[in-house]
């Protein structure tokens, strides 16, 4: 018996408006760690008004963006309709400057998971190419046993039945949340047909010491 393991989509809608599981993905794995305790206090619930997020320019210097409820795009992604945090962060996020790739005016486009690392941290992250299945095991077996957050990125190709699209980015945790489910592991046989799946898709992750 293997412990269980869920790989969660970084995207938070169906319609995916906007290109930013690179940015979700990370959000979410550092939150399911307690890692965003520096991001500030913004707004977590229905009816505010003005809230502030603290995020890291492309310099690594930390600043302060005041978001107003008025500013956030109807094109934004959401979790929850009573939630507004995630569209006041990519709100933010937008208004860093300098900024980083994926963050284009008005519109979060394609970017990379190890730029999400240093906006919502400050601190770099370790980008790795996946070789094989062997290297894939070594990087979940380090996930979980030095409880690191960590995501992964597909290439080019997906797969439908496996819910893996080209060119995302997915968290590995045991928890659950609000990010949609793709896998849950716990048997022997789920887990080794996980594994395959992943090695043949999933070609990067990137993770944080």
């Amino acid at each position: 018996m293997h412990e269980r393991w869920s790989l969660y989509s970084g995207d938070v809608q169906s319609s995916f408006k906007w290109q930013s599981s690179w940015l979700h993905a990370v959000a979410g794995v550092l939150a399911r760690h307690d890692k965003l305790g520096n991001i500030g206090d913004p707004p977590l619930q229905s009816g505010w008004e003005t809230g502030t997020y603290k995020l890291f320019d492309a310099k690594c210097d930390q600043v302060k963006i005041d978001v107003n409820a008025s500013e956030i795009l109807s094109e934004a992604d959401t979790i929850v309709d009573t939630n507004p945090w995630l569209e006041g962060l990519e709100t933010a996020a937008l208004k860093l400057e300098p900024g980083f790739m994926g963050l284009d005016g008005d519109k979060i486009t394609w970017g990379n998971a190890v730029s999400a690392f240093k906006m919502l941290t400050g601190k770099s992250a370790t980008y790795e190419t996946i070789k094989d299945k062997d290297h894939l095991f070594k990087l979940l077996y380090k996930a979980r046993t030095d409880n690191i957050p960590m995501v992964f990125g597909s290439g080019s190709q997906g797969k439908v039945e496996s819910h893996i699209i080209g060119w995302s980015w997915y968290q590995i945790t045991s928890s659950s949340g609000y990010e949609t489910k793709i896998w849950d592991t716990q048997d022997n046989a789920e887990y080794q047909q996980t594994l395959d799946e992943m090695a043949e898709y999933v070609q990067k992750v990137v993770y944080q010491e």
